[in-house]
C-alpha cells in the first residue's frame, strides 16, 4: 500500500501551477492545500474538501480547475470503492488535460487510472483489469518519455510498471523496470531534490522487497539499507517503517534474529508515531515472527495478541462500512424500482383512456353518418313513391316498412358486433391492469419486508455493541478494583464511565425503532442518572436545573457529544460539587437557526482556566473534549466567574451533514 500511496503523491505533484494563480484559481489552490493536508490523516475531512474543490472549480469553469477538480474527487472515490465513480471523474480529467495540450498531466492522470484497475484487480482477483493497468501504466511512461519529463517522473513511472508486473507474476520484467528506474536516478543523486530523493528512496526499498520475496535476503538486506539511509535524511516516517519491517524480514530469512527483533521494535515504534492500525497491524505479524524466532515466546505471544485485537477492530470497521453500503444501495434499488412502477403504470393507464376516447368517439360519428344516410334515402324513396304509384299506396308502405326494418336489424347487429369487440378489448385491458397491481403490491411487499429486515440487522448490531461496551466496562472496573494506587485506579474508573456513556448510546438505539436518531433527552437523563449514583449522590443532594428541547439527532453527532457531555459531568461530580455546601447542576439543550447549543454549568469553586490550558499536554480528558469539539465543528467557551459554566455551540450545517 505504501507503494501506491507514494507513486501516487508523486504523480499529484505533477499537476500543481508553480506560477501564481489570478484570485478565482487561488481558491482552488487553497482548498487543494488544505485536501493534501488531510488526505491520509482525516477521510472525512479530505472528502469534505474534494467536493468543495470540484464546486469551486466548476464556478470558475477553467479546463486546469476542472482537471484538479475532477482527478481529486475521483481520488477520494476510489478510498472509498466507489470505482465506477472514479473512473468516470479520471476520464473527465484526462479529457481536459488533453484539451489543454498538457501531455505532463496526460501522463499523470495515465499513472492514475493504472494504479486504480490495479486496486481493482487486487480487491476482485481479476488479472484482466491488472493488465489493463499495466497498458496504462506504459502509456503513463510512453508519455512521460515523448515530453523530456523529468527523470524522478519516468523512474515513478517505471516504478508503477515494475509493482503491476510483479502482481502479474511476471518478475524478470518488474526486476528490469526497477533497474532502469534506478539507473536514472541513481547517477544524478547528488543533485535530487528531496521529492526526488524519495522516489530513489521508494525504488530500493521496493527493489528490496522484490528481492525478499524471491528468496535472496542478501541482495535485499544491500538495497535495503540504501533505502532506510535516503529516508532518515529526509525524515519520512511512513517510508522508514515500511523499511525497517523489510530489514526483520530479511534478517529473519538470514537466521539473525537479534537484528531481526532490533528492526521489528524500530518498525513498532514508527507504526504506533504514524498511528496507521493497517501498518501497525502488519508490523505485529513480522516482530511477532522475529520473537518467535528468537526464543523469546512471551514477548512474541504479546504482539499476536496485540495483532488480534487490531485485526477485530479492523473487521469491525469494514462491516460497519459494508453495512453503510448496503443500505445505500437498498435505498437507491428502492426509489428507483418505486419510480419504474409509478411511470409504467401512469403511462398504461393514460394510453388506455386514449384509446377507449377514440374508439368511442369514432364509433358514435360513424353510427350518426349511418342514420342521416339511412334517412334521406328513404326520405327519397317515399317522395318518388308518392308521386309515382299512388295508387300502389299500400303495397309500397308495406314493402317500405319492411326494408327499414331490415336495415334496422342490419344496424343493430353491426352495433352489438362493436359493442362485443369493446367490452373484449376492456377486459383485455382491466386484467393487464390487474396482473400490473398485482406485480406492484408484491413489489411494494417485498421492499417492506427488507426494510424491516435491514431495522432488525440494525438494532442486532446496536445490541451487540452495547454487550460488548458493557464485558469491556466490566472488565475495567473488576481491572479498577484489583489496583491500588488510587491515581492509576481512578484512570480506570473513568475510562469504564466513557464506555458506559457510549454503551447508554447504543442501549437507546437498539431500543428504539430508529436506527440512527438517538433521543437525546432520555440519554441525558440516563446519563446524569449513573454518574449521580457512581458518585453517591441522592436526588433529595442534587438540586437539576433541566431544559432539555431537543429530543432527537443523528448517532454520528450523538456519539461524540455524549462522550463531550459524559467528560463536563464527570468534572462536575468530581471536582465541583464535594466543595458545595447545595450541590446544583444545571443542563441546557436548545436548536435555535443555526445552532445546536448545550450548556452545563455547577455551583463549584471554579477553577485557573490558565491551569486548564496548560492541562492540555497531559488531561486526557481535556484533550478528548477539544479532540470532539473539533470533529463536530463545534466552538467551547467556559466562563469561571460564577462555579464553573461550560458553553458549546454546534453549527446547522454539521447536523445536516451527519
Amino acid at each position: 500500500m505504501s507503494q501506491l500511496y507514494g507513486s501516487l503523491l508523486i504523480g499529484l505533484g505533477t499537476l500543481v501551477n508553480p506560477t501564481v494563480p489570478p484570485p478565482d484559481s487561488a481558491q482552488v489552490a487553497g482548498i487543494y492545500a488544505r485536501w493534501q493536508a488531510h488526505r491520509f490523516v482525516r477521510p472525512d475531512s479530505s472528502y469534505w474538501y474534494a467536493k468543495q474543490l470540484f464546486s469551486l472549480s466548476r464556478q470558475t469553469g477553467k479546463p486546469t480547475d476542472m482537471a484538479q477538480g475532477y482527478l481529486t474527487l475521483g481520488l477520494e472515490e476510489r478510498d472509498r470503492g466507489n470505482y465506477a465513480e472514479a473512473l468516470s471523474h479520471f476520464q473527465q480529467a484526462l479529457s481536459y488535460r488533453e484539451q489543454l495540450r498538457d501531455q505532463v498531466g496526460v501522463a499523470t492522470v495515465y499513472q492514475t487510472l493504472a494504479l486504480t484497475y490495479k486496486r481493482m484487480g487486487d480487491s476482485q482477483h481479476v488479472a484482466e483489469l491488472t493488465r489493463r493497468a499495466l497498458a496504462y501504466a506504459n502509456q503513463a511512461h510512453a508519455a512521460f518519455v515523448a515530453t523530456n519529463a523529468r527523470p524522478a517522473q519516468i523512474a515513478n513511472a517505471l516504478n508503477t510498471i515494475a509493482i503491476i508486473e510483479r502482481d502479474l507474476k511476471n518478475l524478470p520484467a518488474a526486476y528490469k523496470a526497477y533497474q532502469r528506474a534506478i539507473a536514472l536516478l541513481e547517477p544524478i543523486q547528488a543533485t535530487l531534490i528531496p521529492r526526488d530523493l524519495s522516489t530513489l528512496a521508494l525504488l530500493y526499498g521496493n527493489l528490496g522487497q522484490y528481492f525478499c520475496d524471491i528468496g535472496k535476503p542478501e541482495l535485499a538486506l544491500e538495497h535495503l539499507t540504501k533505502a532506510l539511509a535516503l529516508n532518515t535524511k529526509l525524515g519520512e516516517k511512513t517510508a522508514l517503517e515500511h523499511n525497517n519491517r523489510n530489514l526483520s524480514n530479511a534478517y529473519q530469512r538470514l537466521r539473525d534474529y537479534p537484528k531481526a527483533v532490533d528492526y521489528a521494535d524500530r518498525a513498532i515504534t514508527l507504526s504506533r508515531a504514524i498511528k496507521d492500525p493497517h501498518r501497525l497491524f502488519n508490523t505485529l505479524m513480522i516482530s511477532y515472527k522475529a520473537y518467535r524466532g528468537a526464543g523469546n515466546y512471551q514477548q512474541a505471544l504479546a504482539m499476536l495478541e496485540e495483532q488480534k485485537l487490531i485485526e477485530d477492530s479492523l473487521l469491525r470497521a469494514d462491516k460497519s462500512r459494508q453495512i453503510t453500503i448496503m443500505q445505500a444501495r437498498f435505498d437507491t434499488d428502492r426509489a428507483r424500482q418505486l419510480a419504474e412502477i409509478s411511470a409504467q403504470k401512469d403511462r398504461l393507464l393514460a394510453e388506455t383512456r386514449t384509446r377507449l376516447q377514440l374508439e368511442h368517439e369514432g364509433e358514435l360519428a360513424r353510427i350518426e353518418a349511418d342514420k342521416a344516410r339511412d334517412l334521406s334515402r328513404l326520405r327519397a324513396k317515399a317522395d318518388f313513391a308518392r308521386a309515382e304509384l299512388q295508387t300502389r299506396y299500400d303495397t309500397e308502405t308495406n314493402h317500405h316498412i319492411i326494408k327499414t326494418l331490415n336495415d334496422e336489424n342490419e344496424r343493430r347487429a353491426q352495433q352489438i358486433v362493436w359493442l362485443s369487440v369493446g367490452a373484449g378489448v376492456f377486459l383485455l385491458l382491466s386484467g393487464l391492469l390487474l396482473l400490473l397491481y398485482q406485480r406492484v403490491r408484491n413489489s411494494r411487499a417485498e421492499v417492506q419486508r427488507q426494510s424491516e429486515q435491514l431495522k432488525l440487522l440494525m438494532r442486532e448490531l446496536h445490541h451487540r455493541v452495547k454487550n460488548n461496551l458493557a464485558v469491556v466496562s466490566g472488565l475495567l472496573e473488576l481491572q479498577a478494583n484489583r489496583i491500588s494506587d488510587i491515581p492509576v485506579r481512578q484512570a480506570f474508573v473513568e475510562s469504564q464511565q466513557r464506555v458506559q456513556a457510549m454503551s447508554l448510546i447504543h442501549q437507546r438505539l437498539y431500543q428504539s425503532d430508529a436506527t440512527t436518531r438517538i433521543n437525546l433527552r432520555e440519554f441525558s437523563l440516563d446519563l446524569i442518572g449513573f454518574l449521580s449514583d457512581a458518585y453517591g449522590y441522592s436526588d433529595a443532594e442534587l438540586t437539576r436545573s433541566l431544559r432539555l428541547d431537543i429530543d432527537e439527532v443523528d448517532v454520528d453527532v450523538a456519539i461524540p457529544l455524549g462522550l463531550i457531555m459524559n467528560e463536563l459531568l464527570t468534572n462536575a461530580f468530581k471536582y465541583g460539587f464535594p466543595q458545595a455546601t447545595r450541590p446544583n447542576l444545571t443542563l441546557q439543550l436548545w436548536r435555535d437557526d443555526v445552532h445546536l447549543c448545550l450548556l452545563l454549568a455547577d455551583n463549584g469553586p471554579g477553577f485557573n482556566t490558565a491551569t486548564w490550558n496548560n492541562a492540555g499536554k497531559t488531561s486526557f480528558g481535556r484533550r478528548l473534549i477539544y479532540s470532539l469539539s473539533d470533529q463536530l465543528g463545534a466552538r467551547l467557551s467556559i466562563d469561571t466567574s460564577a462555579g464553573t459554566q461550560v458553553r458549546l455551540t454546534i453549527p446547522a450545517h454539521t447536523l445536516q451533514m451527519a
